[in-house]
Formats: structure tokens, sequence, C-alpha cells
């Protein structure tokens, strides 16, 4: 995904590990590092505590966020955010900082689910850039490719 990512957006892939997650625990410092010890030394990875896109559009520099559709549902679903405007507000918040989505497609339910498929607001969608499923396809979640625990 990174290798393809760096080829459609012409720069070099950064990665952002997140201690906190809106869907999941906190992160400990023992699954912290050994996270981070999938990555070479040439690799820049940023932790951060941003559970959100708009947390983490505020601490990084501006950036494509590369992502798999089924996170891309959850940006545009209002649910996570605290206010009736609030997706409308952090999309524009988003667009304002320079911040746009590179989307791989991802098995959802046993269906192959891309960006033409996913309802976004209209606000949203053009912040986002479709990998082709022709380019890429690999029905495996990141937990999934993660060697288990010792």
């Amino acid at each position: 995904m990174a290798q393809l990512a760096e080829n459609m957006l012409g720069c070099s892939v950064e990665f952002e590990l997140s201690v906190k997650n809106v869907d999941k625990p906190d992160l400990d410092r023992v699954e912290i590092e050994r996270r981070l010890a999938q990555f070479s030394e040439r690799e820049v990875v940023w932790i951060t505590w941003s559970s959100t896109f708009q947390q983490k559009a505020a601490v990084l520099p501006p950036c494509t966020f590369v992502i798999g559709a089924d996170t891309l549902i959850r940006i545009a679903d209002p649910r996570y955010y605290p206010c009736e405007s609030g997706l409308n507000d952090s999309v524009d918040e988003l667009a304002e900082r320079g911040n746009r989505f590179l989307v791989f497609g991802r098995e959802v339910n046993g269906s192959f689910l891309g960006l033409e498929s996913i309802p976004l607001p209209k606000k949203l969608r053009p912040l986002c850039q479709a990998v082709p499923e022709s380019s890429f396809r690999m029905d495996i979640s990141s937990t999934g490719l993660r060697p288990d625990p010792p």
C-alpha cells in the first residue's frame, strides 16, 4: 500500500500510529513498541494521541491520509461527532488545512467496497481519491497483517 501510495501521490509516505482510537482500547507501551518494530529505521512514524482525523490534522503537517474504505465510512458517520454540524465542521477544517484521503477498497461484510460505492457528504467527496481495485486489492485488515503478540 505504501509503495502504491508513493507512486500515486508522488511523494514519500510517512506513518502514523495513534495511541488512541475511537473504536478500540488505547495502546499500551508494549503494544506500541511491538507495532513500531515492523518499521525500518528509514521509515518515519508519527506517534500521536489523536483518535480522529480532525485531531490528526491539527498536529501533523498537511497531508494525504492513506486509508481503507472501512475507515472512510467511519469518517462520514455523524455518530462520531459531538454535534449535528460536527461532520461538516470537521470536513471544512480538513479541507482548509489541505488534507486529503487516498482510499483503498476493502472487503466489508463479504463484499468489496471501493470509494465509488460509499455514500459520502457532498463536502467530503472532493477530498477523496480512489485507488482502483485493479491496482490493489488485499482482503485482510491491518490487524490481520500484524504478527500475534508473543
